[in-house]
């Protein structure tokens, strides 16, 4: 029998051999095995980057490159894949960094006549990107969060295409038409909340005191609005490295004037922390001090995820929180609501769980559950997802949808997300049973319905114009076909793939996971004229099951959630 590592070299050979003769979905495919068997292989993910490059899924292309320059830095093809998706993306200044790095990664000296040719070309692309970023029309500008931009979270939008502005000119129309349930109303609710907390963040100030000490003014606020905005829908939310250092002080200038413990420390420490502010200042005191801390790890949390790629350290960070935030109740629990504060309410909570689901699933997908440090399972996934689907039940919106952003986010998302975390699952199941030999394959193909079902209701609690809602009906259509199910199924849910498309794209158009998305939807509808095609032929019919090649790809990557 072949060892892992025999098949993981034959399994990349065979790609290489595809990507020569431009058949990438195959090699897609078959790097994506690969990766399966062996997620430390840094050469596996930069092969991979170049097919998602040469198919401009640049979206995937630079998550893909980003992790082959994790994995090793020294990776200067890499580095080098990692600018190209990057400057695809319009993000200058990341691509311009990612070359200087591929540059650095490179021999100092004697060097072959590869290097050589290599430092010519990164030489060449650093300066025609230096010189296209002096133009005008190319100067950053910080906007929105990227699928894997280390150290940013950022796209370029053409004008009135951000999400928030095409949400802003829908709303009339949406509220004539009495919709409650549009992605318009989580957009416009945390795009609020966010520009407020940047606007109100411009004004901390230094000020030197009589002692030559630097203080700052500012307002207290801006976490609060934050963090709203990151619970809400943190698709709203863009950051810059110059971002990142005034965020950086404003922390320090909220923690130090609430006199806040730190979430960071050990808990006996924390507790001590807070129960002497209690006993000193009472609510006033404790209210603010524990809201701001707490608040402030969900947004580290926040940009170790999505600027940072480290789902790993987000979901310790936001496994402290939960523990801070069951602590409390455990400690006050007949305080009034309004004394204990917003931090302590069950959708506060709620919302803070799902966004650990969420990242929990991505760390899983990044260093897989064999990993001994970090100790994940996929065992703990269904858990958390029953309880989340137990504590909706339990918990109903009391508003009756009266502000439709907030039960969107806390209501109807934390549903979604959970069911999809089953689909997730049994998805993995299901390759599971493909990759073991050994396995049952009545029971794999079992597996992969059961995906199909719990994402097809996860993705029907997003509201009907949410992208998020696209992409998982996409996913579901993947575990469809892995099922073997026959046509007369699967190219009707192509037709449900397509009106989600024409519904997100009225406000997610420019947004890069929407095109992603609709990629996909292009080769559902393509794969759909195919088969017509060949059922007009009569060389099959509607009880025939097919599986295109790049729903076997999507199957075995499985990972961007």
């Amino acid at each position: 029998m072949s060892s892992s590592t025999d098949v993981v070299a034959r399994l990349k050979a065979e790609g290489n051999a595809l990507f020569v003769n431009k058949q990438y979905d195959q090699a897609i495919a078959k790097y994506s095995q690969a990766i399966e068997r062996d997620r430390s292989n840094a050469i596996l993910f930069a092969n991979r980057a170049a097919c998602y490059q040469a198919n401009k899924r640049f979206a995937k292309a630079e998550a893909d490159a980003y992790r082959a320059t994790q994995l090793d830095r020294t990776y200067a093809k890499g580095w080098a894949r990692l600018a190209t998706a990057q400057n695809a993306l319009s993000q200058n200044m990341n691509a311009l960094a990612s070359w200087r790095c591929a540059l650095a990664a490179l021999p100092s000296d004697d060097l072959s006549p590869g290097d050589l040719v290599q430092k010519q070309q990164y030489e060449a692309s650093v300066r025609a990107l230096e010189e296209r970023m002096r133009e005008p029309s190319q100067r950053f500008t910080p906007t929105t969060n990227s699928v894997g931009s280390p150290g940013v979270v950022q796209i370029s939008f053409p004008k009135g295409g951000a999400p928030w502005e095409k949400a802003e000119s829908l709303e009339p129309s949406i509220e004539g038409q009495g919709i409650v349930r549009s992605s318009v109303f989580t957009v416009l609710d945390a795009h609020e909340s966010f520009s407020l907390g940047q606007k109100n963040m411009l004004v901390l100030k230094p000020v030197k005191s009589r002692a030559s000490l630097v203080k700052f003014t500012g307002h207290p606020g801006v976490i609060e609005r934050l963090s709203n905005a990151v619970l809400t829908d943190g698709r709203v939310f863009y950051v810059s490295s110059e971002w990142l250092e005034k965020y950086s002080l404003q922390v320090q200038f909220e923690l130090s004037v609430r006199k806040a413990p730190d979430p960071a420390q050990p808990m006996s420490s924390y507790i001590a922390h807070a129960r002497r502010l209690k006993a000193e200042g009472g609510w006033d005191a404790l209210r603010p001090a524990i809201s701001v801390g707490v608040r402030s790890a969900i947004i580290s949390a926040f940009t170790e995820s999505e600027a940072l790629l480290n789902d790993v350290q987000a979901v310790a960070i936001l496994d402290t929180v939960l523990e801070i935030l069951r602590w409390g109740r455990a400690e006050w629990p007949d305080a009034h609501p309004d004394d204990r504060g917003a931090v302590f309410k069950d959708t506060f909570i709620r919302g803070v769980r799902t966004m650990r689901l969420d990242r929990y699933m991505r760390a899983l997908q990044s260093v897989g559950d064999r990993d001994a440090k970090n100790r994940l399972s996929f065992d703990h996934v269904r858990e958390e997802a029953n309880a989340i689907l137990e504590d909706v039940l339990r918990h109903p919106d009391p508003s009756n949808r009266k502000y439709k952003g907030f039960s969107i986010a806390f209501f109807d998302i934390p549903e979604a997300m959970a069911l999809i975390a089953k689909g997730f699952c049994f998805m993995q199941d299901g390759l599971s049973h493909v990759f073991n030999k050994d396995g049952n394959e009545a029971d794999g193909l079992l597996k992969f319905r059961q995906a199909h079902e719990f994402y097809s209701q996860g993705a029907d609690k997003y509201p009907t114009d949410d992208e998020r809602r696209l992409y998982f009906l996409t996913v579901s259509l993947i575990a469809l076909f892995r099922s073997e199910a026959p046509l007369k199924e699967t190219l009707p849910y192509i037709a449900h793939v397509r009106e989600a498309r024409d519904a997100a794209k009225t406000v997610w158009e420019f947004f890069p996971t929407f095109q992603e998305s609709s990629a996909t939807a292009d080769d559902c509808i393509k794969f759909e004229k195919e088969m017509l095609q060949e059922i007009e032929a009569g060389r099959i019919t509607m009880n025939d099951s097919r599986c295109p090649s790049w729903a076997t790809a999507a199957a075995a990557e499985h990972s961007q959630l």
